[in-house]
């Protein structure tokens, strides 16, 4: 009994293991995998995952999901500071060299006051200007006899002016790596206009137009990286005014240009 029972052990191993039925036999140990055919199986092969760019959720909108280069960044600033004008902001005071309204004639110092605001500090800029002196009770003339100083009426002025800035010295767009001094240079400025003016000599006055000329300078102080600016600005001015006679006293008296007017003060440009 014992040696049959040894044999058919090692029957058991020498034979390929027999499936039962409806299995596919089993490979041995030492055969080679089983191949299987997939058009004999009747399930359909497995489908692969789509990839998120090839559903259409995920599908890049146009102009979106590309973040912006360095590059296209500076060259678009660039652009812009280009094609906006700047703008220009002042305040200034000053003095009027001016004889109207005073009893001897002499040339006094009158007080005065300058706002304006402009476009384009290239090469050609326009500008506007209001502009006023008073010297109104600020001056004395010896009376004809010597004997007491009398109150000169004075001329008071007020005045606006449409202008043309020229910078011969631009020489093209801003630039933020532009040195002091050649900052300096290219705003040297020739103003060219007209203005209107009302003159006002003791309780009399009257409205006179003409051209006015003049010539500015403005000394950076500040700079901001895109470009704003704070500066001084040294102004000059003179109005070529078509001449008005007023009555003053029971006396013709004509009213005519001031000698100069200069002034200074701060300007911003943005």
């Amino acid at each position: 009994m014992m040696m049959v029972a040894l044999g058919a052990s090692a029957c058991a191993v020498a034979t390929p293991l027999v499936a039962r039925a409806g299995e596919e036999p089993l490979a041995a140990a030492t055969s080679e995998p089983v191949r299987v055919d997939p058009s004999s199986s009747s399930e359909a092969p497995p489908t692969p995952p789509e990839s998120p760019a090839a559903s259409p959720a995920a599908a890049p909108v146009a102009g979106e999901g590309t973040p912006p280069t360095a590059a296209s960044g500076s060259s678009a600033e660039a652009e812009s500071l280009l094609q906006r004008p700047r703008f220009l902001a002042s305040a200034a005071v000053g003095v009027s060299i001016d004889n109207h309204g005073i009893a001897d004639g002499r040339n006094v110092i009158v007080p005065s006051l300058a706002i304006g605001g402009g476009i384009g500090d290239g090469l050609f800029g326009f500008e506007a200007r209001l502009f006023a002196s008073e010297a109104a009770g600020r001056f004395f003339s010896p009376s004809p006899d010597g004997t007491k100083q009398v109150a000169d009426v004075g001329a008071d002025r007020q005045a606006l002016d449409v202008l043309l800035a020229v910078r011969p010295f631009a020489g093209g767009a801003t630039r933020g790596d532009q040195p002091w001094v050649a900052r300096l240079v290219r705003s040297l400025t020739a103003d060219l206009g007209f203005a209107v003016e009302r003159v006002s000599v003791g309780t009399l006055s009257t409205l006179r137009g003409g051209a006015v000329v003049g010539a500015h300078l403005d000394v950076p102080l500040v700079r901001s990286q895109d470009g704003s600016e704070l500066r001084v600005t040294i102004a000059a001015r003179r109005m070529l005014g078509r001449s008005q006679t007023l009555q003053v006293s029971g006396v013709t008296a004509a009213v005519g240009d001031s000698k100069l007017e200069s002034f200074a003060g701060l300007t911003v440009v943005f």
